[in-house]
């Protein structure tokens, strides 16, 4: 069975992080990689680093300068680029031209909004979506009460997948899949308890608990604190079983390590450290999805590079043992500085304390089509990966608003054409989730 999403690597024998030192090396295990990585949170200044920004002018001094996606050439003082990464650091995605109109994997025909998804292909050589869908015919101005996570299947990997079931009814959002000893086990945000959402289509049979009235009570949910909840099922048609919650964590992005270590990335935490302030990410580990769970870090955003508001991140490891995490953002100045294409950040870590961040954005939200168009959309937000065995990116997936950019008519406080606002402006909110092959 290919184990995508979360990669499940063979045991190997891994270099410490040169920050530490360049010489030894350590066998992978659960205990010494958990002290590990715990010694380093709990050091004086652990949370929160930020390391050296890459060479702006793109020659390079070290693999730092090639985001950790490449080799730096010392002779030539170039980065030479692993697959599926390219430009002069190594951070923009190399992304195949999707078939004309294509790119959308569920969504699409017929028309349901639906944000963001998680693949993995199963013991029955199938590929499983758990993806955010929108109760009732409703758009993501109802995301905060509408959403469920529903299933769906394909035989091939992108696409179209069909409805099969529901894993979790509303409120529910942001499903990631992983698979860990055999089990599957679910992540999103939300107490799928069944609760009330807002009717946009009366015969939907999901939506028979009644509407609401209110935007303060549809808007209720959204500014909870989230805790992540995890379900657990033998088989990805179910019947899941909800585990003990864990931490207080938003959206967030579980990684099975080669050793076994669970990590879970966590997106717009508050709070402080090391001198810094404001939403960033955080991490936890733990030895499985049933805990406990243990805090790791705190990782802010470079604001020289990213918007404060990055979120979202999905976290994974590469062939070489190094971090990654690829997020939703804008660039600096947020919503004074949209209309714009770039809706993405990477960020890269040897050790998964000090954290770098690529100067351009990995993707952009306009697809290339195979017949020599394109078309660029309002946005292309909730990032995931599909990964090969060994932790290559080979498919990316994104949350889509279908507005056309430049997002004329999509207002946020006091600005007119904010690009990610689109999917919350009644009338254009319709989005689906989308695919495009990278390499």
């Amino acid at each position: 069975m290919l184990c995508f999403v979360f990669g499940v690597f063979p045991k190997l024998t891994q270099a410490i992080s040169p920050d530490f030192t360049a010489s030894m090396t350590i066998q992978l295990n659960k205990a010494l990689v958990g002290a590990l990585m715990l010694s380093m949170a709990r050091g004086a200044d652990a949370s929160g680093l930020t390391g050296r920004p890459v060479s702006p002018n793109g020659l390079c001094t070290d693999d730092w300068d090639c985001s950790l996606n490449g080799k730096c050439d010392s002779a030539r003082r170039h980065c030479i680029c692993h697959s599926p990464w390219t430009g002069a650091h190594c951070s923009q995605f190399i992304i195949a031209p999707s078939p004309p109109g294509g790119a959308g994997i569920y969504g699409v025909s017929p028309n349901v909004s639906s944000w963001g998804g998680s693949v993995i292909q199963w013991s029955d050589g199938k590929f499983h979506l758990f993806v955010a869908e929108m109760a009732d015919g409703c758009g993501m101005v109802e995301w905060d009460t509408n959403s469920f996570v529903r299933h769906a299947v394909s035989d091939t990997i992108n696409g179209t997948y069909v409805k099969q079931d529901i894993a979790a009814v509303y409120w529910a959002h942001n499903p990631q899949v992983i698979e860990f000893e055999g089990d599957l086990y679910l992540f999103h945000i939300g107490n799928a308890s069944g609760s009330t959402v807002r009717h946009c289509n009366s015969e939907d049979p999901l939506a028979a608990h009644g509407s609401i009235a209110g935007a303060q009570q549809m808007n209720r949910r959204r500014f909870d604190p989230h805790a992540a909840v995890i379900e657990t099922a033998k088989s990805p048609f179910g019947p899941w079983t909800r585990l003990p919650d864990g931490p207080l964590c938003d959206n967030p992005s579980p990684w099975v390590m080669a050793n076994g270590t669970l990590l879970m990335m966590c997106s717009r935490s508050v709070g402080s450290a090391a001198g810094k302030s404001g939403p960033h990410w955080r991490l936890y580990s733990a030895p499985s999805p049933r805990g406990p769970w243990t805090h790791v870090n705190e990782i802010y955003p470079d604001v020289n590079v990213t918007d404060h508001g990055t979120e979202d991140p999905f976290l994974w490891q590469d062939p070489s043992g190094n971090f990654h995490a690829l997020a939703h953002g804008g660039p600096p100045g947020g919503a004074s500085a949209q209309p714009s294409h770039k809706c993405a950040q990477h960020a890269f870590s040897r050790d998964g304390i000090t954290w770098g961040w690529s100067p351009e954005p990995p993707y952009s939200s306009t697809i290339n089509y195979t017949d020599g168009s394109s078309f660029s959309f309002a946005s292309a937000e909730r990032p995931k990966l599909v990964l090969d065995s060994v932790g290559n990116p080979t498919h990316l997936i994104n949350a889509r608003g279908t507005h056309p950019w430049p997002c004329n008519g999509c207002p946020f406080k006091n600005y007119t054409n904010v690009c990610n606002k689109c999917k919350r402006t009644p009338g254009i909110a319709y989005t689906n989730t989308i695919m495009r092959t990278l390499g």
